[in-house]
């Protein structure tokens, strides 16, 4: 009964350090800079732009960041007017449950981009937008600390 118990105890360990987001060095999200920028500020139709979102390392030591989902970097897409979520269309995201990490060396990057199509439809990579007018920004989070790049905004024609 005493291994039963010690193994139950080891299982319930696992699964709440599993549950969890880590930050290892620097300990603060202050070491870290998450930014956005589009390649074109208005789209014509038809016309494609990148949203191109990068985080930085702005520390002289590696940093690995440990995210208790699939889930690491994540671009999202408003209406400037209203902000309703446009990408992804329901304003979350579908994780895998696994633990994953990310390393990112001393003043080191990572950069990711989405593929924006002025049109109704449009097959990946791209996201179709309407006219109307947008922002864009990309978003991490770990637990309870977040990092968020500052909005960037963008129309469509």
């Amino acid at each position: 009964m005493a291994r039963f118990r010690i193994v139950m105890v080891a299982c319930a360990l696992v699964g709440v350090v599993a549950c969890g987001a880590a930050l290892t060095t620097p300990s603060e999200p202050s070491g870290l800079r998450l930014t956005g920028r589009i390649s074109a500020a208005e789209i014509a139709p038809g016309g494609t732009a990148t949203f191109t979102f990068q985080l930085e390392n702005l520390s002289s030591r590696p940093v690995t960041l440990t995210f208790s989902s699939g889930c690491q970097m994540m671009p999202y897409i408003t209406a400037r007017r209203t902000g309703d979520f446009v990408y992804p269309s329901h304003g979350s995201w579908v994780c895998t449950t696994v633990i994953t990490s990310l390393d990112l060396p001393a003043f080191g990057s990572l950069t990711k981009e989405v593929q924006i199509k002025a049109a109704q439809a449009a097959d990946f990579p791209y996201v179709a937008l309407t006219p109307g007018e947008y922002l864009a920004y990309a978003k991490l989070e770990q637990g309870a600390k977040s990092i968020q790049s500052d909005p960037v905004a963008f129309a469509v024609r």
